[in-house]
Protein backbone atom coordinates (compact mmCIF):
# COMPACT_ATOMS: atom_id res chain seq x y z
CA UNK A 1 0.00 0.00 0.00
CA UNK A 2 1.40 3.78 -0.84
CA UNK A 3 1.01 5.38 2.11
CA UNK A 4 2.77 8.63 0.65
CA UNK A 5 0.54 11.11 -0.69
CA UNK A 6 -2.14 9.83 1.90
CA UNK A 7 0.67 11.35 4.82
CA UNK A 8 1.67 14.47 3.25
CA UNK A 9 -2.04 15.09 2.78
CA UNK A 10 -2.55 14.50 6.61
CA UNK A 11 0.34 17.60 6.88
CA UNK A 12 -1.63 19.68 4.96
CA UNK A 13 -4.59 19.21 6.71
CA UNK A 14 -2.92 19.57 10.09
CA UNK A 15 -0.33 22.54 8.89
CA UNK A 16 -4.63 24.24 7.81
CA UNK A 17 -6.25 23.23 10.78
CA UNK A 18 -3.92 25.06 13.11
CA UNK A 19 -4.11 28.61 10.40
CA UNK A 20 -8.23 27.95 10.96
CA UNK A 21 -8.42 26.49 13.81
CA UNK A 22 -11.12 29.25 15.24
CA UNK A 23 -13.47 28.48 12.25
CA UNK A 24 -13.48 24.71 12.03
CA UNK A 25 -16.34 22.28 12.26
CA UNK A 26 -15.35 18.77 12.27
CA UNK A 27 -17.68 15.97 11.14
CA UNK A 28 -17.38 12.19 11.58
CA UNK A 29 -19.71 10.00 9.24
CA UNK A 30 -19.49 6.74 7.20
CA UNK A 31 -21.21 3.49 6.40
CA UNK A 32 -21.47 0.19 7.00
CA UNK A 33 -22.34 -2.14 3.94
CA UNK A 34 -22.91 -6.11 3.21
CA UNK A 35 -22.91 -7.50 0.02
CA UNK A 36 -24.11 -11.42 -1.09
CA UNK A 37 -24.08 -12.05 -4.44
CA UNK A 38 -25.08 -15.39 -5.68
CA UNK A 39 -23.45 -16.33 -8.93
CA UNK A 40 -24.01 -19.55 -11.45
CA UNK A 41 -21.16 -20.62 -13.03
CA UNK A 42 -22.01 -22.85 -16.18
CA UNK A 43 -18.27 -24.18 -16.19
CA UNK A 44 -18.43 -25.90 -12.77
CA UNK A 45 -21.72 -26.44 -12.82
CA UNK A 46 -22.34 -24.81 -9.68
CA UNK A 47 -23.58 -21.66 -7.72
CA UNK A 48 -21.40 -19.65 -5.73
CA UNK A 49 -21.99 -17.27 -2.80
CA UNK A 50 -19.79 -14.30 -2.26
CA UNK A 51 -20.45 -11.67 0.73
CA UNK A 52 -18.36 -8.76 1.08
CA UNK A 53 -18.93 -6.33 4.29
CA UNK A 54 -17.77 -3.15 3.59
CA UNK A 55 -16.82 -0.33 6.35
CA UNK A 56 -16.24 3.59 5.52
CA UNK A 57 -15.14 6.20 8.00
CA UNK A 58 -15.23 9.75 7.25
CA UNK A 59 -13.67 12.69 8.92
CA UNK A 60 -14.22 16.03 7.46
CA UNK A 61 -13.63 19.72 8.26
CA UNK A 62 -14.44 23.36 6.57
CA UNK A 63 -13.31 26.40 7.05
CA UNK A 64 -16.25 28.64 6.06
CA UNK A 65 -15.28 29.68 2.15
CA UNK A 66 -11.34 29.27 2.96
CA UNK A 67 -10.89 25.28 2.93
CA UNK A 68 -11.67 21.80 3.82
CA UNK A 69 -10.31 18.51 4.18
CA UNK A 70 -11.66 15.05 3.63
CA UNK A 71 -9.81 11.54 4.76
CA UNK A 72 -12.06 8.56 4.14
CA UNK A 73 -10.79 5.08 5.48
CA UNK A 74 -12.47 1.96 4.01
CA UNK A 75 -11.85 -1.70 5.12
CA UNK A 76 -13.50 -4.82 3.28
CA UNK A 77 -14.04 -8.42 4.76
CA UNK A 78 -14.62 -11.17 2.05
CA UNK A 79 -16.66 -15.04 3.01
CA UNK A 80 -17.51 -17.06 0.66
CA UNK A 81 -15.99 -17.43 -2.66
CA UNK A 82 -13.00 -15.03 -3.19
CA UNK A 83 -11.18 -16.44 -6.37
CA UNK A 84 -12.09 -16.02 -10.37
CA UNK A 85 -10.73 -17.40 -12.96
CA UNK A 86 -11.48 -15.29 -15.76
CA UNK A 87 -11.20 -18.83 -17.52
CA UNK A 88 -14.69 -19.70 -16.99
CA UNK A 89 -16.62 -16.71 -18.56
CA UNK A 90 -14.48 -17.09 -22.23
CA UNK A 91 -16.02 -19.23 -25.11
CA UNK A 92 -14.35 -22.64 -24.79
CA UNK A 93 -12.22 -22.51 -28.07
CA UNK A 94 -10.21 -19.58 -26.75
CA UNK A 95 -10.00 -21.31 -22.93
CA UNK A 96 -8.94 -24.20 -24.18
CA UNK A 97 -5.74 -22.07 -25.47
CA UNK A 98 -4.31 -21.56 -22.24
CA UNK A 99 -2.81 -23.83 -19.83
CA UNK A 100 -3.32 -22.56 -16.14
CA UNK A 101 -6.08 -20.75 -14.85
CA UNK A 102 -6.42 -16.94 -14.75
CA UNK A 103 -7.65 -16.37 -11.46
CA UNK A 104 -8.26 -12.69 -9.98
CA UNK A 105 -8.42 -12.35 -6.16
CA UNK A 106 -10.55 -10.73 -3.37
CA UNK A 107 -8.75 -9.94 -0.35
CA UNK A 108 -9.65 -8.47 2.96
CA UNK A 109 -8.34 -4.96 2.93
CA UNK A 110 -7.94 -1.51 4.53
CA UNK A 111 -6.56 1.83 2.65
CA UNK A 112 -7.34 5.09 2.45
CA UNK A 113 -10.20 6.11 -0.24
CA UNK A 114 -9.62 9.82 -0.16
CA UNK A 115 -7.05 12.42 1.97
CA UNK A 116 -7.32 15.79 0.30
CA UNK A 117 -6.95 18.95 2.03
CA UNK A 118 -7.80 22.24 -0.56
CA UNK A 119 -7.89 26.06 -0.39
CA UNK A 120 -10.06 28.30 -1.87
CA UNK A 121 -8.85 31.78 -2.89
CA UNK A 122 -11.48 33.56 -4.64
CA UNK A 123 -12.39 31.90 -8.29
CA UNK A 124 -9.33 29.89 -7.54
CA UNK A 125 -9.44 26.61 -6.19
CA UNK A 126 -6.32 24.06 -4.96
CA UNK A 127 -6.52 20.19 -3.54
CA UNK A 128 -4.24 17.68 -3.24
CA UNK A 129 -4.13 14.21 -1.93
CA UNK A 130 -6.05 11.17 -2.55
CA UNK A 131 -8.84 12.62 -3.92
CA UNK A 132 -12.24 11.33 -6.53
CA UNK A 133 -11.75 12.42 -10.15
CA UNK A 134 -15.25 13.05 -11.66
CA UNK A 135 -14.81 13.62 -15.27
CA UNK A 136 -18.02 13.14 -18.34
CA UNK A 137 -21.48 13.27 -18.49
CA UNK A 138 -22.63 9.58 -19.10
CA UNK A 139 -24.67 7.58 -16.60
CA UNK A 140 -23.62 3.71 -17.97
CA UNK A 141 -20.44 4.52 -19.56
CA UNK A 142 -17.75 7.52 -19.29
CA UNK A 143 -16.05 6.53 -22.60
CA UNK A 144 -13.78 9.54 -22.13
CA UNK A 145 -12.69 9.04 -18.46
CA UNK A 146 -9.37 7.21 -18.90
CA UNK A 147 -8.84 8.11 -14.64
CA UNK A 148 -11.61 5.77 -13.53
CA UNK A 149 -13.72 2.92 -14.03
CA UNK A 150 -17.02 2.38 -14.48
CA UNK A 151 -19.06 -0.82 -13.73
CA UNK A 152 -22.21 -0.31 -16.32
CA UNK A 153 -24.39 -3.03 -14.01
CA UNK A 154 -23.50 -0.92 -11.20
CA UNK A 155 -22.52 2.75 -12.62
CA UNK A 156 -23.69 4.75 -9.34
CA UNK A 157 -21.08 2.95 -6.95
CA UNK A 158 -18.21 4.88 -5.38
CA UNK A 159 -15.01 5.37 -7.68
CA UNK A 160 -11.73 4.93 -5.44
CA UNK A 161 -9.70 8.05 -5.04
CA UNK A 162 -6.53 9.12 -6.72
CA UNK A 163 -3.08 9.98 -5.31
CA UNK A 164 -3.31 13.88 -7.38
CA UNK A 165 -3.53 17.67 -7.81
CA UNK A 166 -6.21 19.60 -8.99
CA UNK A 167 -6.51 23.42 -9.77
CA UNK A 168 -9.16 25.46 -10.80
CA UNK A 169 -10.04 29.15 -12.04
CA UNK A 170 -12.96 30.39 -12.65
CA UNK A 171 -13.34 33.53 -14.76
CA UNK A 172 -16.39 35.82 -16.70
CA UNK A 173 -18.69 34.02 -14.02
CA UNK A 174 -19.30 31.55 -16.95
CA UNK A 175 -16.29 29.71 -17.50
CA UNK A 176 -13.62 27.86 -16.13
CA UNK A 177 -10.08 26.22 -16.66
CA UNK A 178 -9.13 23.29 -14.68
CA UNK A 179 -5.79 21.26 -14.15
CA UNK A 180 -5.70 17.81 -13.06
CA UNK A 181 -2.27 15.76 -12.36
CA UNK A 182 -2.38 12.14 -11.25
CA UNK A 183 0.85 10.32 -9.72
CA UNK A 184 -1.29 7.28 -11.11
CA UNK A 185 -1.90 5.55 -7.57
CA UNK A 186 -4.35 4.77 -5.77
CA UNK A 187 -5.85 1.69 -4.40
CA UNK A 188 -6.06 -0.56 -7.61
CA UNK A 189 -2.55 0.86 -8.14
CA UNK A 190 -0.84 1.04 -5.26
CA UNK A 191 2.56 0.50 -6.54
CA UNK A 192 2.68 2.03 -9.75
CA UNK A 193 6.64 3.82 -10.39
CA UNK A 194 6.42 7.68 -10.61
CA UNK A 195 10.17 9.66 -10.91
CA UNK A 196 9.68 12.20 -13.20
CA UNK A 197 6.66 14.98 -14.02
CA UNK A 198 5.81 13.36 -17.42
CA UNK A 199 5.14 9.65 -15.10
CA UNK A 200 2.03 11.32 -14.14
CA UNK A 201 -1.57 11.88 -15.82
CA UNK A 202 -3.05 14.81 -16.51
CA UNK A 203 -5.92 16.84 -17.78
CA UNK A 204 -6.46 19.78 -18.82
CA UNK A 205 -10.28 21.00 -19.04
CA UNK A 206 -11.73 24.16 -20.25
CA UNK A 207 -15.89 24.76 -19.02
CA UNK A 208 -18.16 26.69 -20.06
CA UNK A 209 -21.98 27.64 -19.45
CA UNK A 210 -23.95 28.89 -22.40
CA UNK A 211 -27.65 29.65 -21.83
CA UNK A 212 -28.79 26.83 -20.17
CA UNK A 213 -26.00 24.47 -21.38
CA UNK A 214 -22.68 23.19 -19.99
CA UNK A 215 -20.33 22.55 -22.35
CA UNK A 216 -16.49 21.72 -22.21
CA UNK A 217 -13.11 20.74 -24.09
CA UNK A 218 -10.36 18.72 -22.97
CA UNK A 219 -7.35 16.94 -23.63
CA UNK A 220 -5.76 13.95 -21.32
CA UNK A 221 -2.78 12.25 -21.03
CA UNK A 222 -2.71 9.02 -19.14
CA UNK A 223 -0.68 5.42 -18.93
CA UNK A 224 -2.67 2.70 -18.73
CA UNK A 225 -1.46 -0.98 -18.51
CA UNK A 226 -2.45 -3.31 -21.01
CA UNK A 227 -2.17 -6.84 -21.08
CA UNK A 228 -0.83 -8.87 -24.26
CA UNK A 229 -2.23 -12.66 -23.65
CA UNK A 230 -1.87 -13.18 -27.72
CA UNK A 231 1.83 -12.46 -27.27
CA UNK A 232 2.45 -14.96 -24.78
CA UNK A 233 0.44 -17.61 -26.30
CA UNK A 234 1.88 -17.40 -29.24
CA UNK A 235 5.76 -17.52 -27.73
CA UNK A 236 6.48 -14.19 -29.13
CA UNK A 237 7.18 -12.18 -25.94
CA UNK A 238 8.21 -13.91 -22.19
CA UNK A 239 5.37 -14.36 -19.55
CA UNK A 240 7.35 -11.87 -17.45
CA UNK A 241 6.74 -9.12 -20.08
CA UNK A 242 2.55 -9.92 -19.97
CA UNK A 243 2.25 -6.50 -18.67
CA UNK A 244 3.18 -3.64 -20.24
CA UNK A 245 2.03 0.46 -20.38
CA UNK A 246 0.53 2.39 -23.53
CA UNK A 247 -0.05 6.05 -23.43
CA UNK A 248 -3.42 7.40 -24.12
CA UNK A 249 -3.68 10.55 -25.39
CA UNK A 250 -7.30 12.73 -26.13
CA UNK A 251 -9.03 15.23 -27.06
CA UNK A 252 -12.38 16.09 -27.14
CA UNK A 253 -15.38 17.55 -25.86
CA UNK A 254 -18.97 17.31 -23.36
CA UNK A 255 -22.11 18.43 -23.53
CA UNK A 256 -24.82 18.74 -21.25
CA UNK A 257 -28.15 20.74 -21.17
CA UNK A 258 -31.69 20.10 -21.74
CA UNK A 259 -34.11 21.28 -24.68
CA UNK A 260 -38.15 21.03 -24.69
CA UNK A 261 -37.47 19.36 -21.41
CA UNK A 262 -35.59 16.68 -22.53
CA UNK A 263 -31.79 15.77 -21.00
CA UNK A 264 -29.20 15.82 -23.24
CA UNK A 265 -25.52 14.73 -22.54
CA UNK A 266 -22.79 13.65 -24.68
CA UNK A 267 -19.00 13.20 -24.48
CA UNK A 268 -16.85 11.89 -26.78
CA UNK A 269 -12.48 12.46 -28.68
CA UNK A 270 -10.21 10.91 -30.44
CA UNK A 271 -7.59 8.88 -28.53
CA UNK A 272 -4.29 8.37 -29.81
CA UNK A 273 -1.98 4.97 -28.85
CA UNK A 274 1.94 4.32 -28.42
CA UNK A 275 4.21 2.49 -26.74
CA UNK A 276 5.27 4.41 -22.97
CA UNK A 277 8.36 3.70 -22.96
CA UNK A 278 9.65 2.46 -26.55
CA UNK A 279 8.83 2.61 -30.33
CA UNK A 280 7.91 -1.01 -29.94
CA UNK A 281 4.40 -1.62 -31.79
CA UNK A 282 1.53 -2.49 -29.54
CA UNK A 283 -0.68 -5.30 -29.41
CA UNK A 284 -3.25 -5.12 -32.82
CA UNK A 285 -6.09 -4.79 -29.95
CA UNK A 286 -4.60 -1.04 -29.42
CA UNK A 287 -4.85 1.21 -31.83
CA UNK A 288 -5.53 4.95 -32.66
CA UNK A 289 -9.42 5.24 -32.52
CA UNK A 290 -12.60 7.24 -31.71
CA UNK A 291 -14.86 6.57 -29.09
CA UNK A 292 -18.24 8.54 -28.37
CA UNK A 293 -21.06 8.41 -26.42
CA UNK A 294 -24.81 10.54 -26.67
CA UNK A 295 -27.73 10.34 -24.59
CA UNK A 296 -31.24 11.56 -23.41
CA UNK A 297 -33.43 11.27 -20.43
CA UNK A 298 -36.99 12.28 -19.45
CA UNK A 299 -39.07 12.77 -16.20
CA UNK A 300 -42.21 12.76 -16.65
CA UNK A 301 -44.85 14.49 -13.60
CA UNK A 302 -45.83 11.00 -12.25
CA UNK A 303 -41.84 10.48 -11.44
CA UNK A 304 -41.33 8.03 -14.13
CA UNK A 305 -37.50 8.34 -15.32
CA UNK A 306 -36.77 6.83 -19.04
CA UNK A 307 -33.56 6.95 -19.90
CA UNK A 308 -31.17 6.01 -23.48
CA UNK A 309 -27.66 5.93 -24.09
CA UNK A 310 -25.66 4.91 -27.22
CA UNK A 311 -22.35 4.03 -26.67
CA UNK A 312 -19.41 4.36 -30.20
CA UNK A 313 -16.43 2.09 -29.01
CA UNK A 314 -13.59 2.55 -31.02
CA UNK A 315 -11.41 -0.42 -30.10
CA UNK A 316 -14.52 -2.89 -30.50
CA UNK A 317 -15.27 -4.89 -33.16
CA UNK A 318 -18.54 -4.76 -35.46
CA UNK A 319 -19.12 -8.99 -35.12
CA UNK A 320 -17.98 -11.13 -32.60
CA UNK A 321 -16.00 -13.24 -34.78
CA UNK A 322 -13.26 -10.69 -34.92
CA UNK A 323 -12.97 -10.70 -31.20
CA UNK A 324 -9.51 -11.37 -30.18
CA UNK A 325 -8.28 -13.12 -27.04
CA UNK A 326 -6.96 -10.13 -25.82
CA UNK A 327 -9.79 -8.11 -26.50
CA UNK A 328 -11.99 -10.66 -24.33
CA UNK A 329 -9.67 -10.68 -21.29
CA UNK A 330 -9.69 -6.82 -21.43
CA UNK A 331 -13.46 -6.53 -21.36
CA UNK A 332 -13.40 -9.13 -18.57
CA UNK A 333 -10.91 -7.18 -17.02
CA UNK A 334 -12.52 -4.13 -16.68
CA UNK A 335 -9.61 -2.09 -19.35
CA UNK A 336 -12.15 -2.03 -22.25
CA UNK A 337 -15.94 -1.17 -22.10
CA UNK A 338 -16.97 -3.50 -24.56
CA UNK A 339 -15.87 -5.25 -27.29
CA UNK A 340 -18.45 -4.61 -29.80
CA UNK A 341 -18.66 -0.57 -31.71
CA UNK A 342 -22.34 -0.11 -31.02
CA UNK A 343 -23.72 -0.48 -27.90
CA UNK A 344 -26.89 0.45 -25.93
CA UNK A 345 -28.31 0.98 -22.92
CA UNK A 346 -32.20 1.55 -21.62
CA UNK A 347 -33.22 2.18 -18.77
CA UNK A 348 -37.01 2.31 -17.62
CA UNK A 349 -37.39 3.97 -13.33
CA UNK A 350 -40.63 4.60 -11.15
CA UNK A 351 -40.80 5.47 -7.55
CA UNK A 352 -43.89 3.16 -6.87
CA UNK A 353 -44.24 4.48 -3.18
CA UNK A 354 -42.45 7.03 -1.00
CA UNK A 355 -39.82 4.54 -0.13
CA UNK A 356 -39.34 1.95 -2.84
CA UNK A 357 -38.43 2.49 -6.30
CA UNK A 358 -38.38 -0.31 -9.39
CA UNK A 359 -36.11 0.09 -12.27
CA UNK A 360 -35.58 -2.09 -15.12
CA UNK A 361 -32.54 -1.61 -17.59
CA UNK A 362 -31.09 -2.92 -20.85
CA UNK A 363 -27.55 -3.04 -21.78
CA UNK A 364 -26.93 -4.31 -25.46
CA UNK A 365 -23.90 -5.07 -27.80
CA UNK A 366 -25.69 -4.38 -31.19
CA UNK A 367 -22.32 -5.56 -32.98
CA UNK A 368 -22.84 -9.66 -31.25
CA UNK A 369 -26.76 -9.39 -30.37
CA UNK A 370 -25.51 -9.91 -26.64
CA UNK A 371 -27.66 -8.11 -23.92
CA UNK A 372 -27.95 -8.34 -20.02
CA UNK A 373 -31.37 -7.36 -18.46
CA UNK A 374 -30.62 -5.54 -15.21
CA UNK A 375 -33.99 -4.91 -13.31
CA UNK A 376 -33.60 -3.42 -9.83
CA UNK A 377 -35.43 -2.97 -6.23
CA UNK A 378 -34.30 -0.02 -3.88
CA UNK A 379 -36.17 0.25 -0.73
CA UNK A 380 -35.36 3.18 2.01
CA UNK A 381 -35.84 1.17 4.77
CA UNK A 382 -34.98 3.88 7.44
CA UNK A 383 -33.76 6.93 7.60
CA UNK A 384 -30.27 5.53 7.75
CA UNK A 385 -30.71 2.16 5.85
CA UNK A 386 -30.88 0.94 2.10
CA UNK A 387 -31.80 -2.00 0.85
CA UNK A 388 -30.85 -3.21 -2.77
CA UNK A 389 -31.76 -5.59 -5.00
CA UNK A 390 -30.48 -6.41 -8.12
CA UNK A 391 -30.33 -9.34 -11.07
CA UNK A 392 -27.82 -9.77 -13.99
CA UNK A 393 -30.22 -11.83 -16.34
CA UNK A 394 -27.11 -12.52 -19.59
CA UNK A 395 -28.30 -13.39 -23.10
CA UNK A 396 -26.18 -14.12 -26.30
CA UNK A 397 -24.54 -16.72 -27.87
CA UNK A 398 -21.42 -18.19 -26.43
CA UNK A 399 -18.81 -16.09 -28.90
CA UNK A 400 -20.36 -13.21 -27.90
CA UNK A 401 -19.35 -10.41 -25.45
CA UNK A 402 -21.58 -12.61 -23.36
CA UNK A 403 -19.38 -15.54 -23.40
CA UNK A 404 -19.96 -18.05 -21.03
CA UNK A 405 -21.55 -16.36 -18.55
CA UNK A 406 -24.75 -17.42 -16.45
CA UNK A 407 -27.56 -15.22 -14.65
CA UNK A 408 -26.38 -13.46 -10.69
CA UNK A 409 -28.06 -11.80 -8.19
CA UNK A 410 -27.00 -9.57 -5.52
CA UNK A 411 -28.39 -7.83 -2.32
CA UNK A 412 -26.91 -4.94 -0.41
CA UNK A 413 -27.96 -3.39 3.09
CA UNK A 414 -26.52 -0.48 3.68
CA UNK A 415 -26.35 1.52 7.12
CA UNK A 416 -25.46 5.50 7.00
CA UNK A 417 -24.34 7.45 9.94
Amino acid sequence: MNYRIPILSTIFFLFTTVIFAQESNLEFSGYLEDTLTGERNKVLDKTFIINETRVRLNIANRYKNKGDFSVAIVGTHYTGKKSYNLLDYLPEDDAAEFSSPVLIEQENDIWFQEAYGSLYLGNFSFRIGRQKYYTGTGYAWNPTDLFNWKNVLDPTYEIEGIDSIYLAQSFFEQASISVFYSFGTSKNTPTREYIALEDGDVQVKLKMHIFSWDAALFYSNVIKDYYDYEGVLSGAIDPVNLVDRARWQISGMELSGELFGIGIHAEGGYIELSKYDSEDDLPEMLKDHKKYLIGIDYTFESGLYLIFEYYHEGLGESRSDDYSINQRMAYLSGYLDSMGEDNYFVGISYPVSDFTTLALYTIGNQSDSSVVINPWITWIAGDDITVNFSIQIPSGEEESAIGRSEPSAFGRVKFTF
